[in-house]
């Protein structure tokens, strides 16, 4: 049943045989997936359309500059 299946551990020709697209794997994919949605664009409305793809964008740079304890640990050990 495709309605209960997990859709990430499935190919891109499985995916394209359900009429899905490939799934984005990132927060980062996922915002530049939304920002070319009409569909979103149009429920949101211009202004917080442009809004929320900016958070977004801000909260996907500061995950991006983050140093986590698991970095720490094993990259620093070397130096």
């Amino acid at each position: 049943d495709p309605h209960h299946d997990n859709m990430y551990q499935k190919n891109e020709n499985e995916l394209k045989a359900l009429g899905v697209g490939m799934l984005p794997r990132t927060l980062g994919e996922a915002i530049a997936a939304f920002s070319e949605s009409a569909l979103g664009k149009a429920v949101f409305g211009d202004t917080m359309f442009d809004a929320w793809v900016a958070y977004k964008q801000q909260e996907w740079l500061g995950y991006l500059n983050h140093v986590a304890d698991w970095e720490t640990d094993r990259y620093l050990k070397f130096f």
